[in-house]
This record gives structure tokens, sequence and C-alpha cells, in this order.
């Protein structure tokens, strides 16, 4: 986080806004909020249109707390010594000028901050926890941003939402790479592309995993929640790669207008694509059970470094052919970014336990009876797909072992009944 900021003339010159200021003042700006109750004395108050509120009613409370510079669609009425900017939208412009702000724009233009951000109905804790294992072993620090928590090499916070406002992701983000990340992962909701809460972020790589139905009480349609998902792909620099669940229908439209490399990953169960087409990253399951899965792994030679077709086996931890997916995904991400091979599958295989991915539930430590003779899982499923993904991989080890398998579940949050 800067400790001096940026006159607004040079923020709004740097962000792309404006070309010069010929304003009345020139403040010194040191933050840049969208809620008017975190505003205090330097801020630049974007004030945006939100689902349940125009931020346009909260400017007058934002000067009143120390904002020294407003952006507003509408005509704004300011008192002496705050500048004000007339924009025809401003959904999007408090990222980039956090980014701008705290030289994020600066370090990911130069590569000194590279980020992975992966969206999808399913799988973008799981992906993200294994990319941070396996630039972890490549001794990259590593920040990450997601449902399960906010990791900011220094300290960690609870998350409070998947993807949370531009100038919170700027913020944690500018926290981390002062504390010495290299490398972000993150995970971005639908919502958040939707509501371009991402601006600012030049991914250097963007992964899908899958779409089947989910928050379709905010989309309305599922072609609405694809546009969503899609911006991210569309958003991409052409130094960037997109890194695609070929076994997804969706795929090939979700990259339809990316301008960045593609690379296409799939679990290979009976040989070719129906299309004919093979994936750039693929895997052939060899065992499954309780204790883990092994796989055989095989990447193009297109997508690696060395240009020669790469090969492997590869015994995760982590259970169901799901997680293959999600691990070829990280895969596809990490060799894309020149990371070797080996270390990335150490990393995959240091990721011994994703909380609340199939998590199992240890017996305390002095019990009397370590073994039960049964095992509880904890998984987050909250979907129909990721429920179907849980049980399908279940079911035949526990008939393997002759025994039942029982299901809790239940469906947080009242937002979207169509998934109920």
């Amino acid at each position: 986080m800067p400790d001096q900021g940026l006159r607004w003339s040079q923020l709004i010159s740097e962000a792309g806004l404006a070309e010069g200021w010929h304003g009345p003042c020139d403040p010194l700006v040191t933050s840049v909020l969208e809620d008017s109750r975190q505003v205090n004395a330097g801020a630049c108050f974007v004030a945006t249109t939100g689902l349940h509120a125009d931020g346009y009613a909260f400017v007058e409370a934002a000067v009143g707390k120390g904002a020294v510079a407003v952006i507003s669609e509408k005509p704004i009425n300011l008192p002496q010594g705050v500048a004000g900017l007339v924009v025809s939208s401003s959904r999007g412009l408090a990222g980039r000028l956090a980014a701008t702000l705290y030289g994020l724009d600066k370090a990911q233009r130069d590569g000194r901050l590279q980020v992975v951000g992966i969206t999808g109905t399913n799988g973008k804790s799981t992906f993200c926890f294994l990319m941070r294992s396996i630039f972890q072993v490549a001794h990259y620090p590593t920040a990450l941003l997601g449902t399960i928590e906010y990791d900011l090499l220094a300290r960690k916070v609870v998350a409070s939402m998947t993807t949370p406002p531009a100038t919170t992701i700027m913020s944690h983000l500018a926290e981390a790479f002062e504390a010495g990340a290299t490398h972000a992962v993150m995970e971005v909701s639908s919502h958040a592309l939707d509501q371009e809460r991402c601006s600012g972020i030049r991914f250097a790589v963007g992964a899908f995993s899958n779409l089947t139905g989910d928050h379709l009480d905010y989309h309305k349609d599922m072609e609405s929640y694809l546009r969503a998902k899609k911006k991210l792909f569309d958003g991409l620099d052409p130094g960037a790669v997109a890194v695609v669940n070929m076994d997804d229908p969706r795929s090939d439209a979700i990259v339809a207008d990316c301008r960045g490399r593609v690379v296409r990953y799939g679990v290979q169960e009976d040989g070719n694509q129906a299309d004919g087409r093979m994936p750039d990253v693929c895997a052939v399951v060899r065992e499954s059970s309780a204790a883990g899965t092994r796989f055989d792994l095989k990447i193009r030679g297109t997508t690696t470094s060395s240009g020669r077709e790469e090969s492997c086996e590869v015994v995760s931890p982590l259970i169901g052919n799901h997680n293959v997916q999600n691990s070829l995904a990280a895969v596809g991400s990490a060799v894309a970014m020149g990371v070797p091979l080996a270390t990335v599958v150490a990393g995959l295989e240091a990721a011994r336990c994703i909380p609340g991915r199939l998590q199992r539930v240890e017996m305390p430590a002095g019990s009397l009876r370590r073994d039960p003779g049964f095992t509880v899982l904890v998984d987050y499923a909250h979907t129909d797909d990721a429920l179907k993904n849980v049980l399908s991989t279940l079911k035949p080890l526990v008939r393997r072992e002759g025994g039942r398998l029982i299901v809790m579940f239940g469906c947080g949050g009242d937002r979207d009944r169509m998934k109920r």
C-alpha cells in the first residue's frame, strides 16, 4: 500500500480516465473506495450503482468523512478542495484506480506479480489450493483469495465472499505483494465478473472448470450465466493463457472471443473426443480408492516450454474423477506459466487435503477408538452437479468394501431456490 499516494491528476491519467486535468484543485489521493462507510481522509470515492443502492446518494456522506475526490455518473456539486469527475459508467473504475494507486498495474505489466484466476460452477477452491501448493513447491510466494480464506502471506483473513469487492481485492493483493508475493491465485465468481469487480487485474492465466446450474436467482438463465463467466476470457491480454475443460460442452463458447492462447484439458475414458480432437493436457485414470487417485498424465508438446510431449504418473491424495479434472486445470495453468512438470506433480501430490472438499473427519487425539469402523467425510457440495460428483465417487468405494453410504445434506442461504 502506498505511503504517499498520488495526485488526482496523475491517478486519473495513469488509469486512463483522462489525458489531462484542468480542475480547480489537484488533491493527494491515498485510497480508493466504493463504500462510503469506509471512507477516510484522502480517499477517492467512486459512486457506483449497486444491486440495492446508488452510490450517488452517499456522495455527501463520503465528502463529510474526508473524501478528496469523487467519481460519479451524475453531475455533482462538490465543496472547494474536492475534485470531481463525471463518467458515463463508473462500473469497474474503482478496481482500475486502486490498481494504479497501489502500483499493482505496473507490477502486473512487469511480471513481478502474476495472477491466476479460475471461474466455473464447481472446483474453484480445489484448483486454487492445488495451484498454491504447486507454486509453493516452486518457491513462489503465493497469495490466495477464495471461498475458504484470503491468504495474504503475512496474515490470513476469513473469507467474507468468494470474490470480494474490487477495492478489497486490490488492497489485499497490494498487501500480499508488499509481503513478498510474486504470484496470486483467486476464485472469480460470476457475480464478480458481471459486476466488474476484477477490473484492474491482468490475469496471466484464466481457467474454466465447468458450467452447471447455479446462481440463477441472479442470472435468471443459463445463457446469462455463461456470458458472465465468459467475461474472464474476453478480457485476457494476447499474452495470457486460457485453460479450459474440454469435457464441458460450454468450453468452446467460453473462449470464443478470447485473445489469449487456449490450452484444453480433459479426462480420457475412450480414447479420442467425440469430435476427434485431443486435449492438450489429459489424464487416464488407473486407480481410485478412499486413499486417493492414480492417473497417467500426458501433455502435448504445443503446451510444454520444451516443445516436447511429456508424460508421467500422478498419485493424488484427492478422491474422484472431478478432482482429476481439477488437477488437470492446475497442471495446464502451471505448465503454461513455465513451471517444470516434476515440480507440478510434486505440488499436486503435496496437496493432502482441501478444507471442506471430501475432507476426512479425524478422530480426536487420545480417543479410545481411533478407528470407529466408519469414515466421515465433509464436502461443500451445494449444487446438484457437485453432489452428484461426490456421490458417484463414493458409492463404488463403499460398494467395494461391502458397506453403506449415508448422506446428510442441505443447501445454505435463501437465494437460488431452483437448485433445491
